[in-house]
């Protein structure tokens, strides 16, 4: 196998792990997407202050 194809092999793993976790964090409500882009949801102060008592 060349060098070439491992490298592309490489970057086809790290775009499929890319694309799982950001469809785990979206669901999880980590990430929310709107009109195209994806953001990072705003933490919660209480859930920040008191993690025994967030939703999880």
């Amino acid at each position: 196998m060349s060098k070439l194809s491992i490298h592309l092999h490489c970057v086809m793993l790290l775009q499929t792990l890319t694309t799982r976790l950001m469809k785990l964090f979206t669901r999880r409500s980590v990430l929310v997407e709107d009109m195209g882009q994806t953001y990072l949801v705003e933490p919660d102060d209480e859930a920040v202050a008191d993690p025994v008592r967030a939703p999880g």
